[in-house]
């Protein structure tokens, strides 16, 4: 119980101080800078750390994957379609 607990909390603890540090420091805060950084690696990262502890039975992962390659379809029609008119 205890270890779920603080796998949760602590990152949200950590963050937290290193908030705090910063602003008791005055350093500059770049906000443009730290919104590419979470774009660009750490959303990404969080996808493929969510994927990799997945674990779903394949007829599962294949329906999804399925929905996902039907709907591609009907979108990449509908774009077409669009286009052209």
């Amino acid at each position: 119980m205890i270890a779920v607990l603080t796998d949760v909390l602590l990152p949200v603890l950590a963050v937290a101080a290193v908030g705090y540090v910063w602003r008791r420091c005055n350093a500059p805060f770049d906000l443009e800078f730290v919104t590419r950084l979470m774009l660009n690696v750490a959303a990404p990262c969080l996808v493929f750390d969510s994927l990799a502890r997945l674990t779903m039975p394949i007829e599962d992962f294949m329906a999804i994957a399925a929905a996902a390659a039907v709907l591609l379809a009907a979108m990449a029609i509908a774009a077409f379609v669009l286009l052209k008119a």
